[in-house]
């Protein structure tokens, strides 16, 4: 794999800003269709492997109904967005964790985030998981420093 393209110069974890921008991606994951929904590469340029964010989160959530392509209908898609509206605000409180991307495949759909606080993150998550009662809440949390799982996604 080659370097990364990008500085390696961070800028503090409380003067991080995003303006949105995101990149929507199709492809093939595992031979499962997927969408992939990620932050910008020119938005995170200047933070993919911040020694801050050291911890990688996934948060999944599988499907109740999928459809033929793994991929939630209309109606459990807007129940999985209220779920993300209700998680990210919480975890993005203080700038200690980055929503970097959603991937949609095989009857799953994962918010990916670098955190520079996990203990944080796992009180967070278990008050969402106790207060969601239209899905099954699932979490891993690794040590990540190099950002690989984003930049296997981003390359």
């Amino acid at each position: 794999m080659s370097a990364w393209p990008f500085k390696n110069k961070y800028p503090p974890k409380d003067q991080l800003n995003f303006d949105g921008k995101w990149s929507v991606l199709q492809g093939v994951v595992e031979d499962h269709p997927a969408i992939l929904s990620r932050r910008s590469l020119e938005e995170l340029k200047d933070i993919i492997g911040h020694p801050e964010f050291p911890y990688q989160v996934g948060i999944a959530t599988p499907c109740n109904n999928p459809d033929s392509n793994g991929f939630p209908g209309k109606d459990e898609l807007i129940q999985l967005q209220q779920i993300e509206h209700r998680i990210t605000p919480l975890l993005q409180q203080n700038n200690e964790s980055i929503l970097v991307a959603m991937l949609t495949t095989n009857n799953m759909r994962e918010l990916i985030y670098y955190t520079s606080n996990p203990e944080g993150v796992k009180a967070k998550f278990e008050q969402l998981k106790a207060e969601t009662t239209t899905h099954e809440l699932q979490m891993i949390i690794q040590v990540d420093k190099d950002w690989s799982i984003f930049k296997h996604f981003a390359m």
